[in-house]
């Protein structure tokens, strides 16, 4: 008898925990279509491999062995590799060469992970819905519809209800937006292209950060191509600006600049790409990197 109580309890209990889920679920609709779209980019591009050129490896190189005796052999640069598969956020960029060492591919390591290189990493990042229910499930979900110059806006506002480490759920590495300490955050979504066009973040502190996106169309689909990320005051001002260029019928990034402008840190990265080999098999170590949870880019 004493059982039932408690068995009711546990049932319950899972109902509610079900229907959180549920109403997650339904409340980030408008975000996971537009997920949707963005993830069937250029359908029929399935990889690639492209040659990374810039001279942040060289430079990181001569800054970390400038403390060495000058009649000790330097490290060469070495040939930086991007490797992209669909569905793994922000592919892998790997030092390559007979003469690459454990130290270099580190240096390439900490340039990679500050790197933003693929449209579908910026925003509402594959494989990560269950992250952004599960974030949603217990936050108070607004959705709301606004028409701005005959475009129709919907606005998906998400309060937590403690500072709360958001990850990569709703934004990839490639925008320095707050992961940790995010109170809300507010999406403003075009109905009809299922573009993200503004995301506002309020973090710890008071610290309030939005992101307007511009966006290049190619074949009906519509690729993130200028970002820029403000604060209220005007002191963080960053820049990210994709220069695509068409290789076996496909846009892929020819040129990245990142520019950041913050009181803490002000910096000018530009980054080409060139030597595309377009869905062809990749390298069975590589293909296992990508496969691996590790594929993801650290946090710069």
């Amino acid at each position: 008898m004493n059982r039932l109580p408690r068995l009711l309890s546990l049932l319950l209990s899972s109902f509610l925990l079900l229907t959180a889920a549920a109403g997650a679920e339904d409340r980030l609709a408008a975000l996971e279509a537009t997920a949707a779209a963005m993830g069937r980019l250029q359908p029929g591009l399935e990889n690639f491999r492209a040659t990374v050129v810039t001279d942040r490896i060289a430079s990181g190189i001569r800054t970390m062995t400038a403390s060495m005796p000058p009649d000790m052999p330097r490290p060469e640069a070495p040939t930086v590799v991007k490797y992209w598969r669909r569905g793994v956020p922000g592919g892998i960029i790997l030092a390559e060469g007979p003469q690459t060492s454990p130290y270099v591919q580190k240096i390439v390591e900490h340039f990679a992970a500050g790197l933003a290189t693929d449209s579908e990493d910026l925003l509402l990042p594959p494989g990560r819905a269950a992250q952004r229910r599960q974030l949603a499930a217990g936050a108070e979900v607004k959705s709301t519809e606004t028409t701005v110059a005959d475009s129709l806006l919907q606005r998906i506002d998400i309060a937590f209800p403690e500072p709360t480490d958001v990850g990569t759920a709703f934004y990839g590495n490639g925008l320095r937006l707050p992961r940790t300490g995010v109170s809300r955050l507010a999406f403003d979504i075009d109905a009809r292209t299922r573009t993200v066009r503004e995301v506002t973040v309020h973090a710890a502190g008071g610290l309030q950060l939005t992101a307007e996106v511009r966006y290049r169309e190619a074949g009906g689909s519509f690729m993130p191509e200028r970002v820029r990320v403000t604060s209220p005051d005007g002191r963080i001002d960053d820049l990210l600006e994709i220069t695509f260029t068409e290789v076996s019928g496909y846009l892929v990034p020819a040129t990245i600049l990142q520019v950041v402008q913050r009181p803490d840190l002000q910096d000018r990265l530009e980054v080409s790409f060139r030597d595309y080999r377009i869905n062809q098999p990749l390298p069975p170590a590589v293909e296992a990197r990508l496969s691996a949870p590790a594929a993801t880019k650290p946090q710069p």
